[in-house]
């Protein structure tokens, strides 16, 4: 089960969702197979008492969370600001990316 796992994890992962499943439970798995009309009916699997423990994935802050969150909450609070506020933000981003070898 823990395989599974891993590769469910690294399935969320690569899309971009930040959830991990920790722990898990599968209290049955039934499956059908149409063995008579195999290229023209559908397989069914039935999983029963699935029960899954999920948290937020954890992930390395490299110092940019705050700013991003900095910059985008100054969008909302003071959209009519002139354009030069925001170029200089962006210059203590870009400069914050190349100290910490994030560009």
């Amino acid at each position: 089960m823990i395989k599974l796992f891993q590769s469910v994890n690294e399935m969320l992962d690569n899309a971009g969702i930040p959830l991990e499943i920790i722990d898990g439970f599968i209290g049955s798995i039934s499956v059908s197979v149409p063995w008579t009309a195999l290229l023209s009916d559908s397989c069914c699997l039935d999983i029963q008492g699935l029960e899954l423990t999920i948290m937020p994935r954890q992930r390395v802050d490299t110092g940019l969370t705050n700013i991003f969150l900095f910059y985008s909450r100054l969008f909302k609070a003071w959209p009519n600001w002139p354009p030069q506020i925001f170029n200089t933000v962006d210059a203590l981003v870009s400069d914050h990316l190349q100290k910490s070898g994030c560009n």
